[in-house]
């Protein structure tokens, strides 16, 4: 069972943390992330446990992913918990009232109904995601814990670096070897609360129209190349 309270305090002290990009980056929320989860397994000290592994991959200068794995007793494939850390630039127009690292928490009536809301830079993109899937990691743990035996599927939680740059960090991470086809995973960025199941990816090609030059006098015998590509564009959108 998870803890909302903690995923929801855990959401707060996270947004309290700079990890703007570009900007503060990414150091010091890996940094309290990996020491949240070496907190987390000293306190269950369970034998059990002994197997887990944490493991960090520099992808730039002061910029490491970090990786946390509960091996399992079969070969199926495993579940990936993949969150990014970092946030967009802190940016203009906060207030005092609210600050971009405040966490700030505000309740209202909304017919009639209460709605909580978290405010600050990265709440919704994606430290909320970030502290949901930490939680759902804990929870896990826990019962491993409990249980005092591996689960049978290995589940994984993938903190990256980069996502609001040039994505450095899942490509890092996929070229090393810790995502792999054969993976489940599950991303955390908000999609309105529903489960999204998507496969993102790019293809670059290049466009060649040749046109045929013709006399004014005889416009029919011309084919203009812009006007071609134009129509070529317009398709494609």
């Amino acid at each position: 069972m998870v803890d909302e309270d903690f995923a929801w305090r855990l959401a707060q002290e996270l947004v309290r943390i700079d990890s703007s990009d570009p900007g503060a980056y990414e150091d010091e929320i890996e940094r309290f992330i990996k020491r949240l989860i070496e907190q987390q397994l000293a306190q269950l000290d369970s034998s059990a446990l002994d197997a887990v592994q944490i493991e960090e991959l520099e992808v730039l200068p002061g910029r490491r992913n970090l990786k946390v794995t509960v091996p399992g007793q079969s070969d199926e494939p495993r579940l990936i918990y993949i969150c990014h850390m970092d946030t967009v630039m802190l940016g203009d127009g906060w207030d005092e009232t609210t600050p971009p690292l405040g966490a700030v928490v505000r309740e209202t009536e909304e017919q009639g109904k209460t709605v909580v809301r978290l405010y600050g830079r990265g709440a919704c993109d994606m430290k909320s995601g970030l502290a949901c899937a930490l939680a759902a990691f804990e929870a896990q743990v826990r019962e491993t814990g409990k249980r005092g035996e591996l689960p049978n599927r290995s589940f994984s939680i993938i903190c990256t670096v980069d996502e609001e740059d040039f994505m450095r960090g899942v490509e890092h991470a996929i070229r090393s070897g810790w995502i792999t086809k054969e993976d489940w995973v599950l991303d955390t960025e908000p999609t309105d609360g529903q489960i999204q199941v998507a496969h993102k990816g790019r293809t670059w090609f290049e466009l060649t129209v040749t046109g045929i030059t013709a006399h004014a006098s005889n416009p029919w015998k011309g084919a203009d190349a812009i006007a071609a590509m134009a129509e070529v564009i317009s398709s494609i959108r």
